[in-house]
């Protein structure tokens, strides 16, 4: 069982309140988190600075949220601790455009103090430079950072728990799917522009009204995968739920029946503190009777049961159709499934009939869209340092914005390359990618 972590939530006070309040909520609904903040401090005989760097003394990690202000100089003192000991560092800093003066110092010389601290941290950090713009922008934001954190420190046995006791190695393949879509500390995949995405998620999930199905379809290379397995972790972060994730990739060999619906069965099982068929031998028709006997029976401790199946598009011995799941499932169960679009289709809806799921009470559609510019380069800013570089150079976001046209596929390709020619990022101009056409032609052109 993975240990509570402590968070320290740094920030002035006076004007960031409505941002460590979204934070406070945030860290209440995951598993693994609690806040240490000064809150939480209570009367003590020491100075404010004494208390505080004795809570980021006990902490596990460190959140910094920047703001207007500089204040009395507790929060870069509270950073300098939490780096000497060293804690894990996530910063944040607050769009100067929604900044009021109000929440900003008077004093040049605070201004002046803020501004090089500010720069100090740019450079420190390729995480979390990106402004935010709200107090649910930075929460959305520390929750997926922290939960990202979490699952990187823990592994990712949260997704396969059960999986192993298989007599093949489908638990590897899943790890190995993940793996694609979150790259690795040094080489991590770019993903970003998809805050809208992720809400929408969100909103269905936290929705008591709404239908239990969620249908997100859009062509190939669109970011279907890479979004749910970003959101599947800030779901694993939440309180009362549990998550059950299946890719169907042709890729990573999980796309048969015999895979996909035994490792349903296998997490069900572990959910349920249940032992599994664990031969070989054992049908197809087993396993999508035990996932369907699953889906019907509450989970002993009582949670919510979310269940991701991505790519049905992919499936190569069997079809999802009405027979999929149970019609409607059980008020504790929410899916989501995603697919590419066939020849033909015009939008989700399509899948929606496939699946016998047209009835509105019964699944919602989403049709995904390609990034904004914007998007592009909060892409850039996931990759890293020095790539994350490009992500503030407005000429260059709009040349790759151009030539990916907003497709998260090629913005990984044209990422890829660019790590394998890192000389060249300090020196890369908008004038070196305009003679290059847009789109995956150019790419393969070029």
């Amino acid at each position: 069982m993975q240990p509570i972590v402590k968070v320290f939530v740094s920030s002035t006070w006076l004007d960031l309140q409505p941002e460590r309040l979204a934070v406070e909520k945030a860290l209440q609904r995951m598993h693994q988190t609690k806040l240490n903040g000064m809150e939480y401090f209570g009367s003590r005989d020491e100075t404010t600075c004494e208390v505080s760097l004795k809570e980021v003394d006990r902490s596990d990690v460190y959140v910094g949220i920047i703001g207007g202000r500089y204040g009395s100089g507790i929060t870069k003192e509270e950073y300098q601790r939490a780096s000497e000991k060293p804690l894990p560092r996530f910063i944040y800093f607050k769009d100067k455009k929604t900044i009021q003066a109000v929440s900003r110092d008077p004093e040049k010389e605070k201004q002046e103090k803020l501004a090089t601290w500010r720069e100090e941290l740019r450079k420190d950090h390729a995480l979390g430079t990106s402004p935010f713009t709200s107090p649910d922008d930075l929460a959305a934001r520390v929750t997926a950072d922290l939960s990202n954190w979490l699952l990187d420190r823990y592994g990712a046995q949260v997704y396969v728990d059960g999986v192993g006791s298989l007599p093949f190695d489908y638990a590897g393949r899943i790890e190995n799917f993940l793996g694609e879509y979150l790259g690795t500390a040094k080489a991590p995949v770019p993903f970003g522009g998809r805050e809208k995405d992720l809400k929408a998620l969100d909103t269905w999930l936290d929705d008591p009204t709404a239908p239990p199905y969620f249908m997100m379809a859009a062509p190939a290379g669109r970011g279907k995968s890479a979004l749910l397995v970003r959101w599947t972790r800030q779901v694993l972060a939440r309180t009362n739920t549990a998550l059950v994730f299946v890719p169907i990739s042709i890729r990573f060999r999980t796309n048969l029946s015999g895979v996909t619906f035994a490792a349903l069965a296998a997490r069900f099982a572990r959910l349920h503190a249940d032992k599994i068929p664990d031969t070989p031998s054992t049908s197809v028709e087993t396993w999508r009777g035990l996932v369907t006997d699953y889906l019907r029976r509450p989970l002993p401790n009582g949670e919510r049961l979310v269940v991701v199946l991505d790519g049905l598009d992919e499936a190569a011995d069997w079809e999802a159709g009405p027979d999929l799941f149970p019609l409607p499932p059980p008020d504790h169960v929410r899916v989501v499934v995603s697919a590419r679009y066939r020849a033909g289709d015009e939008d989700a809806r399509d899948w929606l009939r496939r699946l016998g799921w047209e009835r509105p009470d019964l699944a919602t559609s989403y049709n995904l869209d390609t990034l904004t510019k914007e998007g592009v380069a909060r892409a850039l800013e996931s990759t890293g340092l020095p790539l994350a570089q490009l992500g503030t150079q407005v000429g260059i976001i709009a040349e790759l914005y151009r030539l990916s046209e907003g497709d998260p596929l090629l913005i990984r390709l044209y990422v890829d390359d660019l790590r394998t020619r890192r000389e060249l990022v300090g020196s890369l101009k908008p004038e070196d990618l305009r003679k290059f056409q847009p789109g995956l032609k150019g790419y393969f052109d070029r």
